[in-house]
């Protein structure tokens, strides 16, 4: 069969025997899909092709048959590629999120460092400041007590 579908071949074989492939294509493809024991297969299409046909009966049907079934098994097989294939084409897809989320992950882990080291030269900044008012003799930082003024106020 080749690169041919079952349908082409069909339609050829029934011209080269000067039958109407219009008509029996579909009927004998009605056939061949519809009945799974391979004998009543073959009785079922000796039956319609020996109307038309009035010799090598026999033979065309056995042809048909092991064509309609290589013709079966090459549908199976390209099925099975495409499913292998569209399975493939989802973990390339997953793969390809993954690694753009990990991406995105590092940027915002990058850029959450930077603000960090930011602040806390902002801090030390501000804390440097302070430090220099609020040291003992010993160079210890001495703490304020914010909240002595409000309770004294509140007292009174």
């Amino acid at each position: 069969m080749d690169n041919k579908t079952f349908d082409d071949y069909l339609n050829h074989k029934l011209k080269s025997f000067g039958v109407d492939e219009a008509v029996y294509s579909e009927y004998i493809k009605g056939i061949l899909q519809e009945l799974t024991n391979e004998d009543e297969l073959k009785d079922s299409l000796n039956e319609v092709l020996s109307v038309v046909l009035d010799e090598n009966v026999l033979e065309t049907v056995n042809d048909l048959v092991d064509c309609w079934n290589q013709f079966q098994i090459s549908e199976q097989n390209n099925q099975v590629l495409s499913e292998t294939s569209l399975k493939e084409d989802k973990i390339k897809t997953l793969i390809e999120k993954q690694q753009k989320f990990e991406q995105k992950k590092q940027t915002v882990d990058v850029l959450n460092n930077d603000l960090k080291i930011r602040l806390l030269e902002q801090y030390a900044e501000l804390s440097g400041d302070e430090e220099s008012d609020d040291n003992d003799d010993d160079g210890n930082r001495i703490l304020k007590n914010s909240s002595l003024p409000s309770i004294f106020s509140t007292e009174l």
